[in-house]
Protein backbone atom coordinates (compact mmCIF):
# COMPACT_ATOMS: atom_id res chain seq x y z
CA UNK A 1 0.00 0.00 0.00
CA UNK A 2 1.10 3.20 -1.10
CA UNK A 3 -0.19 6.46 0.34
CA UNK A 4 1.60 10.29 -0.89
CA UNK A 5 0.40 12.74 0.97
CA UNK A 6 0.51 16.85 0.53
CA UNK A 7 -0.10 19.57 3.54
CA UNK A 8 -0.18 23.21 2.93
CA UNK A 9 -0.73 26.16 4.80
CA UNK A 10 -3.08 28.35 2.86
CA UNK A 11 -3.31 31.87 5.54
CA UNK A 12 -3.59 34.62 4.01
CA UNK A 13 -0.58 35.71 5.50
CA UNK A 14 1.53 32.79 4.37
CA UNK A 15 0.32 33.44 0.42
CA UNK A 16 2.29 35.63 -2.54
CA UNK A 17 0.03 38.52 -3.39
CA UNK A 18 -0.12 36.69 -6.65
CA UNK A 19 -2.67 33.76 -4.83
CA UNK A 20 -4.18 36.16 -2.61
CA UNK A 21 -7.37 36.17 -3.66
CA UNK A 22 -9.82 32.79 -3.97
CA UNK A 23 -9.49 31.87 -7.39
CA UNK A 24 -6.07 32.62 -7.68
CA UNK A 25 -5.47 30.25 -4.76
CA UNK A 26 -7.17 27.80 -5.35
CA UNK A 27 -6.21 26.86 -8.49
CA UNK A 28 -3.08 27.23 -7.71
CA UNK A 29 -3.44 24.84 -4.54
CA UNK A 30 -5.01 22.48 -7.67
CA UNK A 31 -2.30 22.46 -9.69
CA UNK A 32 0.31 21.53 -6.70
CA UNK A 33 -1.36 18.61 -5.87
CA UNK A 34 -2.63 17.40 -9.23
CA UNK A 35 1.57 17.55 -10.17
CA UNK A 36 2.85 15.21 -7.29
CA UNK A 37 1.40 11.60 -6.78
CA UNK A 38 -1.01 12.87 -3.85
CA UNK A 39 -3.58 10.83 -2.84
CA UNK A 40 -4.52 12.36 0.55
CA UNK A 41 -3.87 16.28 1.05
CA UNK A 42 -4.49 18.16 4.13
CA UNK A 43 -4.78 22.71 3.64
CA UNK A 44 -4.55 24.17 7.55
CA UNK A 45 -5.21 27.65 8.36
CA UNK A 46 -7.92 28.04 5.44
CA UNK A 47 -10.98 30.73 5.19
CA UNK A 48 -14.67 28.58 5.59
CA UNK A 49 -15.40 30.48 1.61
CA UNK A 50 -12.20 29.65 0.61
CA UNK A 51 -12.14 25.87 1.99
CA UNK A 52 -15.58 25.34 0.62
CA UNK A 53 -14.25 26.38 -2.87
CA UNK A 54 -11.05 23.87 -2.63
CA UNK A 55 -13.95 21.55 -1.82
CA UNK A 56 -15.71 22.16 -5.04
CA UNK A 57 -12.81 22.25 -7.21
CA UNK A 58 -11.62 18.58 -6.35
CA UNK A 59 -15.64 16.88 -5.81
CA UNK A 60 -15.81 15.35 -9.28
CA UNK A 61 -12.58 13.80 -8.64
CA UNK A 62 -12.09 13.70 -4.60
CA UNK A 63 -13.57 13.21 -1.61
CA UNK A 64 -13.19 16.10 0.75
CA UNK A 65 -13.91 16.64 4.71
CA UNK A 66 -14.21 20.48 5.48
CA UNK A 67 -14.27 21.57 9.17
CA UNK A 68 -13.70 24.20 11.46
CA UNK A 69 -11.10 24.28 14.37
CA UNK A 70 -11.81 27.19 16.10
CA UNK A 71 -14.18 30.17 16.70
CA UNK A 72 -12.28 32.30 13.94
CA UNK A 73 -13.66 31.81 10.28
CA UNK A 74 -10.08 31.45 9.12
CA UNK A 75 -9.12 28.60 11.28
CA UNK A 76 -10.54 25.67 8.89
CA UNK A 77 -8.93 22.27 7.92
CA UNK A 78 -9.54 20.82 4.81
CA UNK A 79 -8.71 16.96 3.93
CA UNK A 80 -9.11 15.66 0.58
CA UNK A 81 -8.78 12.55 -0.60
CA UNK A 82 -9.13 10.52 -3.47
CA UNK A 83 -11.89 8.53 -3.60
CA UNK A 84 -11.17 5.69 -5.97
CA UNK A 85 -8.42 4.47 -3.70
CA UNK A 86 -10.39 5.14 0.01
CA UNK A 87 -13.68 4.63 1.27
CA UNK A 88 -14.79 7.11 4.11
CA UNK A 89 -15.78 5.68 7.70
CA UNK A 90 -16.28 8.76 10.02
CA UNK A 91 -14.93 11.99 10.63
CA UNK A 92 -14.02 13.57 13.37
CA UNK A 93 -12.90 17.31 15.05
CA UNK A 94 -12.05 19.20 18.39
CA UNK A 95 -12.31 22.80 18.49
CA UNK A 96 -9.74 22.70 22.10
CA UNK A 97 -7.74 19.76 20.36
CA UNK A 98 -7.41 22.21 17.22
CA UNK A 99 -7.66 18.93 14.87
CA UNK A 100 -9.98 17.11 12.15
CA UNK A 101 -9.31 14.16 11.18
CA UNK A 102 -10.61 11.21 8.91
CA UNK A 103 -11.07 7.23 9.10
CA UNK A 104 -10.62 6.06 5.90
CA UNK A 105 -10.18 2.75 4.32
CA UNK A 106 -7.46 2.00 1.59
CA UNK A 107 -8.65 -0.52 -1.16
CA UNK A 108 -6.63 -3.30 0.42
CA UNK A 109 -8.81 -3.22 3.26
CA UNK A 110 -5.99 -1.13 5.41
CA UNK A 111 -7.38 1.33 8.01
CA UNK A 112 -5.77 4.48 7.81
CA UNK A 113 -6.35 7.44 10.00
CA UNK A 114 -5.80 10.66 8.70
CA UNK A 115 -5.25 14.52 11.13
CA UNK A 116 -5.19 17.75 10.51
CA UNK A 117 -3.82 19.43 13.07
CA UNK A 118 -3.18 23.81 13.41
CA UNK A 119 -2.26 23.85 17.10
CA UNK A 120 -1.60 27.24 18.80
CA UNK A 121 1.95 28.35 19.54
CA UNK A 122 0.94 30.02 22.71
CA UNK A 123 -2.21 29.60 24.78
CA UNK A 124 -3.64 26.17 24.89
CA UNK A 125 -0.58 24.57 23.13
CA UNK A 126 0.17 21.62 25.73
CA UNK A 127 -4.02 20.81 25.88
CA UNK A 128 -4.07 21.04 21.89
CA UNK A 129 -0.92 18.41 22.30
CA UNK A 130 -2.64 16.38 24.88
CA UNK A 131 -5.81 15.98 23.42
CA UNK A 132 -4.35 15.56 19.84
CA UNK A 133 -2.56 12.25 21.36
CA UNK A 134 -5.00 11.18 23.41
CA UNK A 135 -7.26 10.58 20.39
CA UNK A 136 -4.60 8.81 18.45
CA UNK A 137 -4.65 6.41 21.10
CA UNK A 138 -7.94 6.25 21.24
CA UNK A 139 -8.94 5.52 17.63
CA UNK A 140 -5.95 2.61 17.98
CA UNK A 141 -7.89 0.91 20.15
CA UNK A 142 -11.69 1.76 18.76
CA UNK A 143 -10.73 0.64 15.18
CA UNK A 144 -7.07 -0.62 15.12
CA UNK A 145 -5.70 1.84 12.40
CA UNK A 146 -2.65 0.42 10.56
CA UNK A 147 -1.64 3.74 9.01
CA UNK A 148 -1.59 6.79 10.89
CA UNK A 149 -0.44 10.27 9.35
CA UNK A 150 -0.85 13.63 11.57
CA UNK A 151 -0.10 16.50 9.30
CA UNK A 152 -0.52 20.28 9.38
CA UNK A 153 1.25 23.57 11.52
CA UNK A 154 2.09 22.18 14.95
CA UNK A 155 3.46 25.49 15.49
CA UNK A 156 6.52 24.30 17.25
CA UNK A 157 9.92 22.71 16.37
CA UNK A 158 10.42 18.97 16.08
CA UNK A 159 12.25 18.45 19.65
CA UNK A 160 9.37 20.05 21.46
CA UNK A 161 6.78 17.50 20.31
CA UNK A 162 8.78 14.49 21.33
CA UNK A 163 7.16 14.48 24.97
CA UNK A 164 3.72 14.17 24.30
CA UNK A 165 3.38 11.97 20.65
CA UNK A 166 2.19 8.24 20.85
CA UNK A 167 4.67 5.85 20.61
CA UNK A 168 4.75 4.30 16.74
CA UNK A 169 4.98 7.59 15.14
CA UNK A 170 7.89 8.98 13.23
CA UNK A 171 8.70 12.42 11.97
CA UNK A 172 9.32 13.97 8.11
CA UNK A 173 11.33 16.93 9.66
CA UNK A 174 13.43 15.81 12.56
CA UNK A 175 15.20 19.27 12.98
CA UNK A 176 15.57 22.66 11.20
CA UNK A 177 18.13 21.14 8.28
CA UNK A 178 15.01 21.40 5.83
CA UNK A 179 13.42 24.19 6.69
CA UNK A 180 9.41 24.88 6.31
CA UNK A 181 9.69 28.43 6.91
CA UNK A 182 12.91 30.39 6.09
CA UNK A 183 14.29 29.69 9.43
CA UNK A 184 12.30 26.91 11.33
CA UNK A 185 10.28 23.73 11.32
CA UNK A 186 6.76 24.81 12.19
CA UNK A 187 5.39 21.98 10.20
CA UNK A 188 5.33 18.61 9.92
CA UNK A 189 4.19 15.79 9.32
CA UNK A 190 4.14 12.23 11.38
CA UNK A 191 3.32 8.64 10.30
CA UNK A 192 3.84 5.12 11.66
CA UNK A 193 6.94 4.25 12.00
CA UNK A 194 6.71 0.58 10.40
CA UNK A 195 6.68 2.60 6.91
CA UNK A 196 9.59 3.65 5.06
CA UNK A 197 8.89 7.70 3.93
CA UNK A 198 10.28 9.83 1.05
CA UNK A 199 10.02 13.60 1.88
CA UNK A 200 10.42 16.39 0.01
CA UNK A 201 8.70 19.92 -0.66
CA UNK A 202 8.05 22.67 -2.69
CA UNK A 203 10.34 25.29 -3.69
CA UNK A 204 7.29 27.65 -4.54
CA UNK A 205 7.87 30.85 -3.72
CA UNK A 206 4.33 31.48 -3.67
CA UNK A 207 3.63 30.20 0.13
CA UNK A 208 6.02 31.12 2.87
CA UNK A 209 5.50 28.19 4.61
CA UNK A 210 6.45 25.47 1.98
CA UNK A 211 4.28 23.03 0.84
CA UNK A 212 5.77 19.34 2.12
CA UNK A 213 4.93 16.12 0.18
CA UNK A 214 5.39 12.81 2.03
CA UNK A 215 5.31 9.63 0.24
CA UNK A 216 4.48 6.30 2.25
Amino acid sequence: MNVNTATMNIDASNRHRLINNANSLVNHVHQQITLEPTSIAVLTESQRYTGEKVCLQFQEEWYTDHAQLSSSSKDYACILWNGEMYSHIESYHSNIGKYAAVHLEHADGHNILTVAVHHPHKKGKENARRLTSQFIEEMRDKVGTDTEIITGDFNCQPHQLNHWIPDGLNFAFHDNSCPTTDTRTPDNTLFSDSLFAEVSYSVSSHFTHKPHYVQL
